[in-house]
């Protein structure tokens, strides 16, 4: 098996190992961030909060299909991520915006 060396100037190297850092450093930025949203759940007093709305707006909402909730232990929750992404959506539609 034939081994093959390349000479990079020390600014070379410099700049391909920042870079490769650079890279790794922002996927698992961007991996963290993705779980974290994924795995949030709220429930219908924190979105109530969040938005400044009564407990049957949320629930009129969620009957319109303009939010999705799951059910744990006859509990309704929302995934965090799901949420702020179907009124996003809803808003650009109406030409909002949040």
């Amino acid at each position: 098996m034939a081994k093959f060396f390349t000479q990079f100037s020390e600014h070379e190297l410099r700049e391909l190992i920042s870079y490769a850092v650079r890279e790794q450093l922002q996927n698992l930025f961007h991996r963290k961030e993705k779980e974290k949203h994924e795995e949030e759940l709220l429930s219908i007093k924190q979105v109530c909060e969040i938005f400044k709305v009564s407990r049957q707006t949320v629930l009129d909402w969620r009957k319109k299909g303009l939010i999705q909730s799951i059910s744990l232990n006859r509990r309704v929750f929302f995934l965090k991520n799901k949420l702020f992404d179907n009124l996003k959506q809803r808003n650009r539609i109406l030409g909002e915006e949040i």
